[in-house]
């Protein structure tokens, strides 16, 4: 593979992404090797062995490939590639479900999210 998005987050995942990328391919990820990073508290300690994490998988890229990128800063850059990428090859997002707008819909399929169980978008039926 020529790039993979990551927008979940994980060590397994990158691990799992770097062994399929080619040396001069490119690992583009929004959150870095805590998946689901939003979901818990971290400890000071926990926050720096992230950054050394990425530090280290960033230093080791340049060296022995596939590039890998960071952009905690500034997502839009990771997210406006992505999009790029994905409007230029015409890959279809999938859907996890269709839900009316209304509020115990929308409740349950928030916690379905929460939960990390969606395997796509969830869109919300404004009509």
């Amino acid at each position: 593979m020529d790039i993979v998005f990551d927008s979940v987050g994980g060590r397994e995942l990158e691990h799992e992404s770097i062994k399929v990328l080619h040396k001069k391919g490119k690992f583009l990820t929004v959150c870095g090797p805590v998946q689901y990073i939003g979901s818990n508290k971290l400890s000071w300690g926990k926050v720096m062995g992230i950054f050394w994490h990425i530090i280290h998988r960033s230093l080791l890229s340049k060296i022995n490939g596939p590039a890998y990128q960071f952009s905690e800063k500034t997502p839009s850059t990771v997210i406006n590639e992505m999009l790029d990428f994905v409007i230029q090859h015409d890959i279809k997002v999938p859907f996890d479900r269709v839900i009316p707008l209304k509020f115990t819909e929308l409740k349950d399929s928030l916690q379905h999210l929460a939960a990390h169980k969606a395997t796509g978008r969830i869109v919300i039926d404004m009509n």
